[in-house]
């Protein structure tokens, strides 16, 4: 097992500090992002898993989700929260809470490296409010039931869980530590600072989630079109730029739409879908209205890369909206709606796209594109 200098710095200090065992907290850091540095959890760094979970101790951050904690109030305030010029109660101002005790629940959001901000993507701040958790979930009493009460969520102790696994799985790591049985380890040479989530030059959630895509005009343009020529033109049938699926019945704008697209983030772009009948979603699809852009095979959460390849698809269709004819994007768990907003926004000002259940249903691996039209009462008769 290896553990980062500074992640084990910050497990002792915190952990000494308000009595809870540092190999403790290090097994929860190794079960939720291996310390920060899960390849497969890019949510340790922006975003949010699928239960609205981030940083490298996972803690709730879209409580809209089913993550039992809470980083923050207001509860879309996804990461960074400054202190104290924007403070709010938390359950630092009133340490003897408890889980199973009547009163207001406190969010957890925690300022560990004292420079002013709390940012659950930054490990000090992450495992600070990591510790305040399972103290409010009685790891001095019971440590078991409190580590499976931090993935499950509070359950009475005379009630236990139905399982205890992922306790018993941080137990191990904590074993395993308490013994000794481990490397410490750094990165980019002997400084510590060079490892994920240092104070001095980190990334918050809320700044790596927004696409750093220039607000530019279209420069990639194989075919001129002119929105208000096919806005309302009848469904007929396109070469679907991206698809293997070919020819699809969709409207003309979104045939014309998707060759620029396509030919500006091919590369981005695992495959293009865009008929759908019969009408199955409720959705523009079967109006031959909208395109998905598929970033991996489907199914499964993006890489830090994908995630990037969708963030500049999002952004850069949205700020030219106009040219394309776009009604709205769906991206991420997040959606931009024209009629909303007028015009560009930052990704994190969208607003949250309640529906679906799973990774697709939330357009975590691919980003939706919904073009202007009227809708017909039976598209696919």
């Amino acid at each position: 097992m290896n553990i980062p200098e500074d992640y084990l710095e910050a497990y002792q200090r915190i952990g000494a500090e308000f009595g809870v065992p540092w190999n403790i907290l290090a097994g929860v850091g190794e079960q939720e992002s291996s310390h920060g540095e899960a390849e497969n959890s890019p949510s340790t760094t922006h975003g949010t898993n699928t239960k609205g979970a981030a940083g490298p101790m996972q803690i709730g951050i879209d409580i809209s989700q089913d993550a039992g904690n809470s980083w923050s109030y207001p509860p879309h305030d996804y990461g960074s929260t400054k202190y104290p010029e924007d403070d709010f109660e938390t359950f630092w101002d009133n340490p003897g809470a408890r889980h199973d005790e009547p009163g207001m629940w406190y969010p957890i959001a925690a300022d560990g490296d004292g420079d002013g901000y709390m940012d659950v993507c930054n490990k000090d701040d992450a495992i600070k409010g990591a510790t305040g958790y399972l103290i409010y979930l009685g790891v001095q009493e019971d440590a078991r039931h409190a580590l499976q009460s931090y993935n499950s969520g509070p359950k009475p102790l005379t009630e236990g869980h139905v399982t205890y696994s992922y306790a018993d799985s941080v137990i191990e790591h904590a074993e395993r530590y308490a013994d000794g049985d481990f490397e410490v380890v750094t990165k980019d040479g002997d400084d510590p600072e060079d490892s994920f989530g240092s104070s001095s030059d980190r990334v918050s959630c809320s700044e790596a989630s927004t696409s750093s895509v220039s607000m530019g005009d279209l420069s990639v343009e194989p075919q001129d079109f002119e929105v208000s020529d096919l806005i309302n033109e009848p469904r007929g049938e396109c070469a679907v730029a991206g698809s293997s699926v070919n020819p699809q019945s969709i409207r003309p704008l979104a045939c014309e739409a998707n060759k620029v697209i396509y030919d500006r983030f091919s590369e981005g772009i695992s495959t293009v879908h865009g008929d759908r009948c019969p009408t199955d979603d409720g959705g523009r699809h079967p109006q031959g209205l909208a395109m998905d852009y598929m970033i991996n095979g489907g199914g499964e959460m993006p890489s830090s890369e994908q995630r990037a390849h969708g963030d500049e698809i999002a952004n850069w269709v949205m700020v030219n909206h106009e040219q394309l004819g776009v009604r709205y994007i769906i991206w991420y768990k997040k959606i931009w709606e024209i009629s909303r907003y007028g015009g560009p926004v930052e990704w994190e000002s969208w607003k949250n796209y309640t529906r679906g259940s799973d990774v697709t249903t939330h357009h975590y691996d691919h980003v939706h594109v919904s073009f202007e039209g009227n809708t017909v009462s039976n598209p696919c008769g």
